[in-house]
């Protein structure tokens, strides 16, 4: 178990398409490993700065190359 895991939720701003939001979901460590995986403060920031790819290619195959991404914690980037 994480040293000093933090409680966290995820939230996605609803992108309109039902399809995309899925992949995004899907797509997200933050998400996927909320439960089943606890994580400290430091590991937390790592695991969001690993979700940015992961997420642009999400949005990228539906064909959003321009897509913009905003992940924060506690009200930060």
């Amino acid at each position: 178990m994480a040293a000093d895991p933090q409680p966290y939720t995820v939230t996605f701003a609803p992108t309109g398409q039902p399809q995309v939001d899925t992949a995004l979901a899907d797509s997200a460590m933050l998400a996927t490993l909320r439960e089943v995986a606890p994580a400290g403060p430091f590991a937390l920031v790592a695991r969001a700065r690993g979700d940015g790819p992961r997420l642009l290619q999400a949005v990228q195959s539906f064909g959003y190359y321009a897509a913009r991404l905003r992940i924060r914690i506690a009200g930060r980037d």
